[in-house]
């Protein structure tokens, strides 16, 4: 048996105790128990989401990962333990995508912690980390779950919200420059090869294990010159998160543009039509970050990664500023934005992962749907209870 298959052994045990007695509860009680228990559970025992989380974005199937080609029978495990107390009448489908989006939060925050709790500004090792955590799970999922729950005679199928056609005309992720490269100088041509380089490099390696050799390959010229532009791997890889943040960055605000005015449901799904096209056709910089989110407990600092907080920060104002939201708190539209990343970061970063649990090509059309109807169902009831009006209390 491999470290791995006892590692899962060890996760389905724990997850077998996490729903008992919770359903003769209310559902938020019953909800919050899971979630108390499930939490407490996966931090005191860790290991197996950290190996998933390591070994996921490898971009190989789930079957030829060492160790791990018993994930269907794990995936098949935790949608039962999940479905028994669920409305008969609620969707499949719709099941099936709650289910990971719960579990993509949990994967990422106990799988890949030292990031994620830096990203908030804790330690991830605090009791405030793993309070943030518990709350971030009820916030996301309580709403979609109620709807699910009381699913009627009738909601057997499931629901779509059609692809608006791309937008033409954005510039692609990865146009490390605004002219053609053979207008620019000399050393700037070169400087910029070797990012592109890297780029593709880092996509498909961890930060600790990709070299400059292996950059100085992928380009077609001497490791060495890379010394001369770029005198470490932590200064090149710096720089490469630099420019993904300059394209990334105005994305947050380009999502949202003229949103405000728009029902909840409309506005959602534009939001997602514009979030998809653009990560789908630039998927490098996503796929880049979740080859790095679960190695840094292995280094004490992975160059340029504090970026990636400021894009979170970024979100959360431009969500603000865009929607015309006043009643959330800033926790509240923290944990949207959170999970609004959770799920680009995962279906378009590691899309290969996903689309194959859910039986799915990830280059098809239908994949791409998919993904806007899971954004859909799970962030929808979130933004509607964040927008709704808040009840007064009796003075």
């Amino acid at each position: 048996m491999t470290v791995t298959r006892e590692l899962y052994d060890e996760y389905m045990e724990l997850s077998s105790t996490w729903m008992e007695g919770v359903w003769d509860m209310g559902m938020d009680e019953s909800l919050r128990t899971s979630v108390e228990r499930i939490v407490q559970d996966v931090f005191d025992h860790p290991d197996a989401l950290r190996t998933v989380m390591q070994n996921m974005a490898h971009g190989l199937k789930v079957a030829d990962l060492p160790g791990l080609d018993f994930f269907p029978e794990f995936w098949a495990g935790i949608q039962e333990v999940f479905r028994k107390g669920l409305s008969p009448y609620a969707c499949r489908r719709d099941i099936a995508m709650w289910i990971l989006g719960f579990h993509m939060v949990i994967f990422n925050c106990v799988g890949a912690p030292h990031y994620h709790a830096k990203v908030l500004g804790m330690s991830h090792k605090s009791p405030e980390y793993k309070q943030w955590v518990k709350d971030a799970l009820m916030f996301l999922f309580y709403p979609s779950l109620k709807k699910l729950v009381f699913s009627q005679p009738g909601d057997e199928q499931p629901m779509t919200w059609p692809l608006n056609p791309p937008r033409q005309g954005s510039r692609a992720y990865g146009s490390l420059h605004a002219q053609p490269i053979e207008n620019l100088k000399k050393g700037e041509q070169t400087r910029i090869k070797i990012l592109e380089a890297a780029r593709k490099v880092f996509t498909t390696h961890p930060y600790n294990t990709a070299s400059i050799r292996m950059i100085g390959k992928e380009g077609g010229f001497d490791f060495t010159l890379i010394h001369h532009y770029f005198p470490s791997k932590a200064e090149l890889f710096e720089a490469l998160a630099a420019q993904t943040m300059e394209d990334l960055l105005p994305q947050a605000y380009v999502w949202m543009e003229d949103l405000a005015p728009l029902k909840v449901e409309d506005g959602l799904s534009i939001f997602a039509d514009r979030a998809l096209d653009y990560c789908g056709r630039n998927p490098a910089a996503l796929h880049g970050l979740m080859q790095n989110i679960a190695q840094m407990n292995q280094l004490e600092e992975i160059p340029g990664f504090e970026r990636f907080a400021q894009l979170n920060l970024a979100t959360q104002e431009a969500f603000r500023e865009s929607t015309g939201i006043r009643r959330a708190t800033d926790k509240e539209i923290q944990m949207f934005s959170f999970g609004v990343y959770m799920i680009l970061y995962n279906c378009l970063g590691i899309a290969h992962f996903p689309a194959e649990i859910m039986g799915l090509n990830m280059d098809d059309q239908e994949y791409r749907q998919w993904v806007k109807d899971f954004m859909m169902i799970v962030l929808l009831p979130v933004l509607e209870h964040m927008i709704k009006p808040r009840a007064q209390k009796a003075s």
